[in-house]
């Protein structure tokens, strides 16, 4: 195995390129924002997230923005969800009104698969 690539292993997909799968370990930032408001869009193939700081008068500061492939961005909710359910279950359920109907369905359902497949990843559809 390549060391630059230890940890990972190509996996072949019929009709697709070789993609390389694997775990990374990534340190913490040295530096954070704080944001309590975003606004996102897509292109064909990118996400993009902007953050900002909404202050008590109204008006809102960008702070950082991010732009990812949308396969990372899919990640990046299956990670999001963890760590929610992850906080939820050591301090308790979220208030906000929309979450509580989210977490009722489609968490539920993400839990129940990961607690299947003992991985956050949702499982492959197999080609007949």
């Amino acid at each position: 195995m390549n060391p630059e690539n230890e940890g990972y292993q190509e996996v072949s997909r019929e009709g697709t390129t070789k993609m390389m799968e694997g775990t990374v370990t990534i340190p913490f930032s040295d530096s954070f924002v704080y944001s309590n408001a975003s606004g996102m869009g897509t292109s064909l193939m990118d996400v993009h997230i902007t953050f900002a700081e909404v202050t008590p008068t109204g008006v809102a500061h960008q702070k950082v923005g991010i732009v990812m492939p949308i396969e990372h961005a899919a990640q990046l909710v299956l990670n999001l969800l963890e760590q929610v359910s992850a906080f939820e279950k050591n301090f308790g359920p979220i208030r906000h009104p929309r979450w509580k109907a989210f977490r009722e369905g489609t968490l539920a359902a993400f839990d129940a698969m990961k607690s299947s497949t003992g991985d956050s990843r949702p499982a492959e559809e197999e080609k007949p």
